[in-house]
């Protein structure tokens, strides 16, 4: 019985030929990876790009590897680790505008956890995903307001807790950077505003401007 199985077992001569060539590849792919991984790392005092920008620091096989710094021509700066020619691991950036974010990178992207730092004082400790805040993290403001919770691909949406500087809090549910839910407002007069009011607010100066015209007291 088994004789006959086996027998019947045919293999396609044209698909066996693809598969020959395809494993072929795979270790000729291997191979080159293998010798890319084993080249030394160099360190070089200055390297030039088409772009203008000039990079300080190690390298392998042409490509920034290791740790170092590159310098844009519009002054923007990056300082740490880079793997196969892109940002990777823990780096610092300074913007153009004087904002700084520190943390972990992959893939030339924030990815991890960073702190990014505005030049007017306000700060996000917290998660990033593809240079977007994404996960858990805390924003802060000059004026002392406040914000903790979640965030999802650089905007709040989740469980989070608002503070704002006159003592005024929200803590429930985000959707898309807006409330949804009910805001108590310090004062004489605690009053509430229904889900959906803070639509299209605005934040200027520490203040929330609501779309129906209203403002935190």
């Amino acid at each position: 019985m088994l004789n006959e199985v086996k027998r019947s077992i045919t293999v396609n001569p044209k698909l066996l030929k693809s598969l020959i060539r395809i494993q072929a590849r795979i270790r000729g792919c291997l191979v080159r990876i293998r010798k890319a991984r084993s080249a030394p790392v160099q360190h070089v005092e200055e390297y030039k790009f088409p772009n203008g920008s000039a990079y300080s620091g190690e390298m392998r096989n042409g490509k920034r590897e290791g740790k170092g710094t590159q310098l844009w021509p519009d002054g923007a700066k990056y300082e740490g680790e880079w793997r196969n020619g892109k940002a990777c691991g823990k780096g610092k950036f300074w913007h153009v505008d004087g904002d700084v974010f520190e943390g972990d990178w992959e893939n030339d992207k924030a990815n991890g956890y960073g702190v990014y730092t505005h030049k007017d004082g306000a700060q996000y400790n917290g998660y990033w995903k593809d240079d977007c805040q994404h996960g858990s993290g805390v924003e802060t403001w000059a004026d002392g307001s406040r914000y903790e919770g979640e965030y999802k691909l650089g905007k709040k949406d989740g469980q989070g807790v608002y503070f704002w500087a006159d003592g005024s809090q929200y803590n429930g549910t985000w959707v898309n950077n807006n409330i949804e839910g009910k805001v108590k407002l310090k004062g004489s007069l605690f009053r509430e505003l229904i889900s959906g009011m803070m639509e299209g607010c605005t934040r200027e100066n520490g203040r929330i401007t609501i779309c129906m015209g209203m403002e935190s007291i």
